[in-house]
């Protein structure tokens, strides 16, 4: 991913450190400012109490928070999707290029 100037893999953005996250990966969505912007799709752990549909949104301001503790701007995620899953290959690999699609169509 390449944003304004600074070069970074989505790696550098996991956030999996949220004591409320099971699994997480981070995608690239084009922006016209910053190049691109990190989106980050997130599986709760089952203890979470952000599961509730209507508390998503509140789980996105969290984790936003919690990465400004620990990131710089330009590497938070500008948006957060709560998922029940993440498409996977047999072996147990994200598959990226499905996440992307699904952002492609959507309008965040």
């Amino acid at each position: 991913m390449v944003q304004t100037g600074f070069a970074q893999t989505p790696r550098d953005i996991e956030l999996a450190k949220h004591p409320d996250i099971f699994e997480v990966t981070v995608v690239a969505r084009a922006h016209p400012k910053w190049g691109e912007r990190a989106i980050a799709f997130v599986i709760l752990h089952e203890h979470s109490d952000y599961h509730s549909p209507h508390r998503h949104e509140d789980f996105e301001e969290e984790l936003k928070r919690f990465s400004a503790k620990s990131l710089p701007g330009f590497a938070r995620p500008e948006w957060v999707v709560v998922t029940r899953e993440l498409p996977k290959t047999g072996t147990g690999k994200v598959l990226k290029h499905v996440l992307r699609a699904r952002v492609a169509k959507a309008k965040l």
